[in-house]
């Protein structure tokens, strides 16, 4: 089947997923989009953001990608504002048992806790993520 360019270029776009993710459906449901009165510029722009998610929560290639048939189906996915969480660095993940800390910190180059309790470490250590995550945005 031939279908339209504008279906084309978004088909193209769309993220690679392990399984099936079936073409034709995939352009029924975008047809019936259009028919409902969204634009091809709607749907492309809800891709991006919908690829941009996929990639920064590493599903791409994976059977988590949505369907496209799903995406541009009656729930209307690709309106969504697809915002990514905040994926932490494993620096930023601090032990919550105070027994692993000190391995933490020397694994990821934090200065020692000298005369500090675990107490008084945690804190200067929590100071120092965020001083880490500032300078990383």
């Amino acid at each position: 089947m031939n279908y339209p360019e504008n279906f084309e270029t978004l088909w193209g776009l769309y993220p690679r997923r392990i399984g099936n993710n079936p073409k034709r459906k995939a352009y029924n449901a975008y047809n019936a989009r259009v028919k409902q009165g969204y634009d091809h510029n709607s749907m492309i722009n809800g891709l991006k953001r919908y690829c941009v998610f996929c990639e920064k929560t590493g599903i791409i290639n994976t059977s988590y990608v949505m369907h496209a048939s799903t995406f541009l189906g009656l729930d209307e996915n690709f309106l969504e504002e697809w915002e990514p969480p905040e994926i932490k660095q494993e620096w930023e993940k601090m032990p919550s048992d105070n027994e692993k800390l000190w391995d933490w910190a020397n694994k990821h180059n934090f200065s020692g806790p000298g005369s500090l309790t675990y107490y008084q470490y945690r804190g200067v250590l929590q100071k120092e993520v965020e001083k880490r995550i500032a300078q990383a945005k």
